[in-house]
């Protein structure tokens, strides 16, 4: 037998060693990894209000992933509704319906140099979103419903198993009632009328298809809501504007009757929700301006770039009447109001009344100048005065006039300074002085006091 050669020999030996060491290693075997999946993460900024006979749901398309990266991978949002009586989250999941599914469009590619792109602004070439183009991610979206037949139809739940009723005895032996007596269901509590409500969740889509988390459930009542607020007026001043109206007839407030100290429970009937009511204030746009980007309708939602508008006021108002200072700057103001009635399963609010605008036009005169006194010299009379308290002031104008005559100014343009010096006098002539304050829309205050005095 031929004998190896030494190089082949040490390669022999090698791999020898090279095979026991993975054959150690592989001893033992693990559960194999999962591949990593990327979903989106839940549209944050979720929430659902009544509005008349329509629900309006705000929600932000995603802009990450559940692992923290960017951008999200995700093609669609579709929001889920569904009717019943406090239904849970796996109600929905299980029985709620596809009202619509929002479309949105692949992010651009990040350029190699340059500052990262501002994710609240649009693409540079890129229009805002729609619902035929796709909108983009971090928008924020505005769904409204219309509450039909259809989504008034309480679901019936499927159950899991049909679990037989405990039976009751029909007769029991009762020593004290002298022989057999006939059973019946024991006493309890009435049954409370229950809120039935609309309740929705929205979830993101991968390209492929994969869910991300789902919201939380959003909760709306599906109680009529109260009528419009009438004789809606608007009036304003130099500094406030208010707003007036008339509560509507149906819009039922809470009235407990006197209560004593052994009274421990409310005196409210059971199986009433609980029913407050409110106002809301909201600025309205004007006819001339277009909605807020564009919309469409797919599966029985109407979307819209949000955000949806608020109310003026932080909180509802509790009486029908509401007031803000006067914008700096605007023509313009316009007004709209709801009726709020709260039910357990949340506040139910009316169509928005009809707009009430006011013109604001500047045709409120400044404050008069006070305290103008005069000091006579030679050839001249010195004039000065307090300022006016007026934000908006231009300046003054001197006025003047000798004997029973009629008053003339002395400046033909406001001045700024608060004296005034008048040379164009006579010695010996008694010469009457007044000041008037005007504001920069041409309002003329009342006259200061009068001052009297001649030059030397």
């Amino acid at each position: 037998m031929k004998r190896p050669t030494r190089p082949a020999a040490r390669a022999a030996v090698l791999l020898a060693v090279l095979a026991l060491g993975a054959a150690a290693g592989c001893g033992k075997k693990g559960p194999p990894l999962a591949p990593l999946v990327r979903v989106p993460v839940a549209p944050e900024g979720a929430s659902a209000s009544r509005l008349g006979d329509q629900v309006v749901i705000q929600l932000q398309v995603p802009r990450a992933n559940s692992d923290g990266s960017t951008p999200a991978d995700v093609s669609r949002i579709e929001i889920y509704g569904y009717t019943g009586e406090t239904p849970d989250e796996e109600s929905i999941r299980r029985d709620g319906t596809l009202i619509v599914t929002i479309p949105v469009r692949r992010p651009p590619e990040e350029p190699e140099e340059g500052p990262a792109p501002d994710p609240a602004q649009p693409a540079p070439g890129r229009p805002p979103g729609s619902m035929k183009e796709g909108f983009d991610q971090g928008d924020t979206l505005v769904v409204r419903e219309a509450l039909g037949a259809a989504e008034r139809q309480v679901v019936v739940p499927r159950k899991k198993k049909e679990e037989p009723e405990p039976e009751l005895p029909e007769s029991a032996y009762s020593p004290s009632a002298g022989g057999w007596v006939e059973m019946s269901p024991p006493l309890g509590p009435p049954r409370l009328a229950k809120d039935v409500q609309r309740v929705y969740m929205a979830v993101a889509l991968t390209r492929r298809g994969r869910r991300g988390a789902f919201t939380e459930p959003m909760a709306v009542s599906l109680q009529p809501p109260p009528s419009q607020p009438a004789s809606v007026a608007a009036r304003y001043d130099e500094k406030t504007i208010s707003v007036s109206w008339e509560a509507p007839p149906d819009l039922r407030r809470p009235t407990l009757p006197p209560r004593s100290n052994a009274e421990l429970l409310d005196a409210k009937p059971l199986g009433m929700p609980s029913l407050a009511g409110g106002f809301n204030t909201f600025v309205a746009a004007p006819a001339s301006e277009a909605a807020n980007g564009s919309a469409g309708q797919e599966g029985g939602g109407v979307v819209t770039l949000g955000p949806a508008p608020a109310p003026l006021n932080s909180a509802p108002l509790s009486e029908p009447r509401f007031e803000e200072p006067v914008p700096a700057g605007a023509a313009e103001r316009c007004y709209t109001v709801t009726a709020i009635s709260t039910y357990s399963a949340g506040p139910v609010q009316s169509e928005p009344s009809p707009p009430v605008c006011v013109a604001l036009k500047d045709v409120f005169p400044p404050a008069p100048p006070k305290n103008l006194a005069a000091v006579g010299s030679e050839g001249a009379v010195s004039l000065i005065w307090e300022r006016s308290e007026a934000p908006d002031l231009a300046g003054y104008l001197v006025l003047r006039s000798e004997g029973r005559g009629e008053p003339e100014a002395l400046n033909g343009t406001p001045i700024a300074e608060t004296t005034f010096r008048d040379e164009r006098v006579k010695p010996g002539v008694v010469y009457r002085y007044v000041v008037v304050a005007v504001d920069k829309a041409g309002n003329r205050s009342a006259p200061s006091n009068a001052a009297e005095e001649s030059a030397r």
